[in-house]
């Protein structure tokens, strides 16, 4: 894997925790084969070109641990509203399955808040309550998913009330 990809998967393991305290990637967070020492090189990488706020313990001049922040230009550069003056790729993943039925591959939370709203007028629908009152309640989960503070998160789920 090139240095430029490594970076834009630390980056994007950093932006996707970025309401969480200081950390440092593991392996299993990147989703590549990689060594913790080439995710310590990539964070002071990503630190050095301001990127990342980044605290590192060094001995004789090697990265031995440190914990790591994404700061303002490390998400403007993820979501593409910044240029860093180091090269970055951010990797397209692929998913590839073969002799799988009923399989979705897409933005899982999305596909969450879906399913949930459907169970829950599923739920409406089959209650014991006069048709006014089901209305009435699919009414309000209506207003509510058009609230825009729960738009950004629910996106199209609201098309599921009919």
């Amino acid at each position: 894997m090139k240095d430029t990809e490594l970076r834009g998967l630390v980056l994007q393991v950093f932006y996707e925790r970025r309401r969480e305290s200081w950390f440092l990637p593991k392996q299993g967070d990147i989703g590549a084969p990689v060594s913790e020492q080439d995710i310590l090189q990539v964070c002071d990488q990503l630190a050095q070109h301001r990127m990342l706020d980044w605290r590192v313990v060094k001995d004789h001049g090697t990265i031995r641990h440190g914990l790591g922040k994404i700061n303002a230009h490390g998400i403007d550069v993820v979501e593409r509203e910044a240029t860093p003056d180091i090269t970055v790729e951010f990797v397209k993943q692929t998913v590839n399955i073969t002799g799988s039925t009923n399989v979705v591959v897409g933005n899982n939370n999305s596909q969450t808040i879906a399913s949930n709203i459907r169970e829950l007028v599923a739920v409406v629908e089959s209650a014991d309550a006069s048709p006014e009152q089901k209305l009435e309640a699919k009414s309000l989960l209506r207003r509510f998913l058009e609230h825009p503070l729960v738009v950004a998160s629910a996106g199209g789920a609201i098309g599921l009330l009919g």
